[in-house]
């Protein structure tokens, strides 16, 4: 995913799976964290996505102080536009309702925004200040 988003450096690829394999695991051990994988024949993994309960401020309407967040979604370029994405992402709605959530939130790439679209997010209004060089 990070690759197809222009990160190249394998150092730094590497430093953030380990870092990352770090924070996920107790997620998905404690149910902050559930994934879908999407398996074809002959092929083995050919995609998969998160929904994590992200800790958020409380504000009315919030049931509770955490908010599903689609993120890690990824297709293997074979089989973009088959259907995989789509599919992970209906199961992270469905999830979303069937456990009482309000809204999912995501963090759309360029290339994305089209399926995200097409499942009903709306553009919201982000700001962001870089503080370090990249």
């Amino acid at each position: 995913m990070w690759e197809d988003m222009g990160v190249k450096d394998r150092v730094v690829l590497t430093r953030a799976d380990i870092a990352y394999e770090r924070w996920a695991r107790p997620k998905i051990r404690s149910g902050e964290l559930v994934g879908w994988i999407v398996e074809a024949a002959n092929s083995g993994i050919v995609g998969g996505g998160c929904l994590w309960l992200r800790p958020t401020q409380p504000r009315p309407g919030l049931r509770e102080p955490v908010e599903p967040y689609v993120f890690s979604m990824f297709t293997e370029p074979g089989f973009r536009r088959k259907g995989v994405a789509s599919r992970i992402l209906q199961e992270a709605i469905k999830w979303s309702r069937k456990n009482g959530y309000g809204r999912t939130l995501l963090h759309a790439s360029v290339k994305g925004r089209g399926l995200y679209r097409k499942h009903g997010f709306t553009r919201g209004w982000e700001m962001r200040l870089q503080l370090q060089k990249k």
